[in-house]
């Protein structure tokens, strides 16, 4: 089925909420539809989003449905908390091309259909194959899915976070993944 990515207008943003909101961590009711982020989003917080120089936000739809989104922002936090499996990384995350993805969901109709692909491909395009960052949680929920799609796309471990408690929830894990697109070209 055709589709299109595109900036998402403000009458977009109710329906990223909803798709967002539903994969809360908390609030995910279905097997196919595990929630993996950690708290809700709402309009405004995604309006303020919109327009920046520092932030790109990105809807696939499918006749005029949201079917994923992605926002990438220029840069990734906690970097200073990180155990760094490839210290050489974070230079790269220095870099003033490099995008972090900080959020990115595909709706549960589309699921496996690259609407993912597709929206990390756009921000490469837009990043000038620059470096691109994004963390998955891997405990104390599985998100196995999410690691081997990013691993699967050409990203790398190189850093983790841990805390006893992060936002609420206990023994959190999270992995750092990097794709260096300029060393992905050159080779």
């Amino acid at each position: 089925m055709p589709f299109r990515i595109e900036i998402p207008q403000v009458s977009d943003l109710q329906d990223v909420v909803n798709l967002h909101n539903a994969l809360v961590l908390t609030r995910s009711k279905t097997p196919s539809m595990r929630g993996f982020f950690l708290m809700d989003t709402s309009v405004e917080a995604l309006a303020s989003r919109l327009g920046r120089n520092d932030c790109l936000f990105l809807v696939a739809k499918s006749q005029d449905l949201l079917a994923a989104y992605l926002i990438a922002s220029k840069s990734a936090e906690h970097l200073d908390r990180l155990s760094w499996l490839v210290p050489a990384a974070r230079q790269l995350l220095d870099e003033r091309s490099h995008w972090h993805v900080d959020q990115i969901a595909t709706a549960e109709p589309f699921i496996r259909k690259n609407y993912a692909s597709a929206l990390y491909s756009e921000l490469a395009k837009h990043n000038q194959n620059g470096p691109i960052s994004a963390y998955v949680a891997t405990a104390p929920f599985n998100n196995e899915v999410s690691l081997k799609f990013h691993l699967r796309l050409g990203f790398q471990k190189v850093a983790v976070f841990e805390s006893s408690s992060f936002l609420g929830i206990p023994h959190y894990k999270s992995v750092l993944l990097l794709k260096n697109q300029a060393h992905n070209h050159e080779t």
